[in-house]
């Protein structure tokens, strides 16, 4: 076997294995908040994902959990259903948390396919509005391209770039509780992503120190930042913040930040106004800086 591969997919493993204990870490904290949120599990596409809610009203928020991760990171969140004022769902992929177990290697469009039935079957009134965090991203634009109806605004968390496959020299994220090929959804991305002028937020880490020394570039800054800036600019009505001095996990580290900048999109959902500046908004008071 070509060491040089054996080198790149055992390095491949560590890198996920160390976002799944961080992630880990970063729920032991401010995660930990009381959430009145309900659980169940939906049959899906011949196997059960986990799902649970709270609070009321639409537009229903659907928060995608990063890489390796499940509605556990979104526990905070949750539990600010009521600041959001809507129905805030989070759920567990189909090998995670309370769902199903499933060993095997799966594809971005096959985690899309299990999300589109899950709303379906759960009977949650579209159109939605997506959070997506980390690897989430790339989940919650590749549902936006494929069924574009069905999604009134999006929030990003320190979303991966949709050429973080050619970034890292690997197509397969691969940990001891997922796996996943995200070389198809990234090209169809980087072909044609737009989300028009539905409101779309996008909240970058303050602090890239973890996912920068799990990369090992030099350059990693330097690519990192303008990506943010350019996911920014896949709506006309969006704003871009930092949330000063937060880790890569925002939604746990931050949940007041979180929450807010969700917020702000269900708010623009509802009104069918744009977004309000980022100096505007309360997000500076909540520790984000405008950018």
């Amino acid at each position: 076997m070509n060491t040089g591969l054996k080198g790149k997919r055992a390095r491949t493993r560590w890198l996920a294995a160390c976002l799944i204990v961080a992630v880990g870490l970063g729920f032991a904290g401010p995660a930990s908040a009381s959430s009145s949120a309900k659980g169940r599990l939906v049959k899906t596409n011949g196997h059960s994902l986990y799902l649970r809610c709270a609070g009321a009203g639409s537009p229903i928020v659907m928060l995608e959990a990063g890489f390796g991760d499940w509605s556990r990171g979104w526990k905070a969140v949750l539990a600010r259903s009521k600041t959001i004022g809507s129905t805030v769902c989070a759920y567990d992929r189909f090998g995670l948390g309370q769902s199903d177990t499933f060993a095997g290697t799966r594809t971005i469009a096959s985690v899309v396919s299990d999300l589109h039935a899950l709303v379906s079957k759960a009977k949650l009134r579209g159109p939605y509005v997506f959070s997506g965090a980390s690897l989430g991203g790339l989940i919650v634009r590749s549902y936006a391209l494929s069924y574009p109806k069905r999604v009134a605004g999006m929030v990003l968390f320190d979303s991966v770039p949709d050429d973080w496959d050619q970034y890292l020299g690997m197509s397969v994220m691969s940990g001891d509780s997922e796996k996943i090929d995200i070389a198809a959804a990234a090209a169809r991305l980087r072909a044609s992503d737009k989300l028009g002028r539905k409101p779309l937020v996008v909240l970058q880490a303050g602090d890239e120190s973890y996912l920068e020394g799990l990369t090992e570039k030099p350059d990693f800054l330097s690519y990192w930042n303008p990506a943010q800036q350019k996911l920014a600019r896949l709506s006309k009505n969006s704003l871009l913040a930092l949330a000063t001095g937060q880790p890569h996990w925002i939604q746990q580290s931050a949940p007041r930040l979180s929450a807010e900048a969700i917020r702000l999109v269900v708010r623009s959902v509802r009104s069918g106004k744009p977004l309000s500046t980022c100096a505007k908004s309360k997000l500076p008071k909540l520790g984000a800086a405008c950018k």
